[in-house]
């Protein structure tokens, strides 16, 4: 199963939890957000020149 979150917000965190009756996770295999690096701003995209701008990285849990 892979379930996906937006936070459209600016300035705040979301919490978010997830309650999935009748399904037995046993265990998360992998949790990502997608990042930009520090020092860019929210508008930055990868391109043909600049490839590694936007990225996953690993969400802490």
């Amino acid at each position: 199963m892979a379930l996906f979150f937006a936070n459209r917000g600016l300035e705040e965190a979301a919490d978010v939890e997830v309650s999935l009756s009748g399904f037995d996770a046993g265990r998360i295999i992998r949790a990502e957000v997608l990042q930009v690096p520090e020092g860019r701003d929210r508008f930055a995209i990868n391109s043909q020149a600049d490839g590694e701008q936007v990225g996953l990285a690993p969400c802490p849990m």
